[in-house]
């Protein structure tokens, strides 16, 4: 299987106007240099950062899998509502919270846990979960 690519400035920025940057970076685990420096070009306040500042594959997969959520969910919610979305619990996921889920430093886009989340996201948007 292929590395999926890194976001570009442009769809980090989309992400960031969509959750805020608080919520993309708890349910990203992304430290907050790093993503800065991605959309902004600025340099590291923590200099044990300047070498690491390339996408780890986790967090790539983390980020589009978030693009992916919040693609299906634009389709009926404005910016506050997928931030809502994020912070209610919801039924489908045994009245747990999508970002309770998500909010921990652990967690894999292709856990079967998490993948319910993108299931849900399509089901409001008729893009064929169940």
């Amino acid at each position: 299987m292929p590395k999926e690519k890194p976001l570009n400035k442009y769809e980090l920025v989309s992400l960031a106007d969509t959750l805020g940057y608080p919520l993309l970076l708890g349910l990203t685990s992304v430290h907050p240099d790093r993503l800065f420096w991605h959309i902004f070009r600025m340099k590291p306040r923590n200099n044990l950062l300047k070498n690491q500042l390339p996408w780890t594959e986790i967090e790539t997969k983390r980020l589009r899998f978030l693009q992916s959520v919040i693609k299906e969910l634009k389709g009926s919610y404005n910016p506050e509502g997928i931030r809502q979305w994020f912070r209610r619990p919801r039924t489908q996921l045994d009245n747990k919270k999508p970002g309770e889920l998500l909010y921990r430093t652990d967690w894999n886009p292709d856990d079967p846990k998490i993948q319910k989340l993108l299931e849900l996201a399509r089901s409001l948007t008729g893009g064929g979960a169940t």
